[in-house]
């Protein structure tokens, strides 16, 4: 920091920031503000998808308790119908765990 010419030392032997030094800090301390605030963003809208995910599935879930209630109603063409809707949902789920991977999120 010395070399840098961000600290210099005074003459009892101490170091004290100089006005370049000053401003580096200063702008350390906003880069980490907007890190900070990036990441409670991410953070939030991580918490606000999960919550929406968890809402759709109960409202699919009661969707699906309903006709399945109604199944005994149900012709055999409505019958087939439903089969093979509960099908194709089924493989996009199944097609979505294979192809999850982490993300990383890379702070520079």
């Amino acid at each position: 920091m010395l070399d840098e010419g961000l600290i210099e030392e005074t003459k009892n032997g101490k170091y004290q920031l100089t006005k370049k030094g000053e401003n580096t800090a200063s702008d350390v301390d906003k880069v980490n503000d907007i890190v900070k605030k990036q990441l409670e963003v991410l953070f939030r809208l991580g918490n606000v998808g999960r919550f929406v995910a968890v809402d759709l599935l109960e409202k699919i879930s009661a969707m699906g308790t309903i006709l399945s209630s109604n199944f005994s109603n149900m012709t055999d063409d409505e019958t087939k119908k439903y089969k093979q809707f509960l099908e194709s949902e089924l493989k996009k789920i199944q097609e979505k765990n294979v192809s999850k991977k982490a993300r990383e999120i890379k702070i520079e």
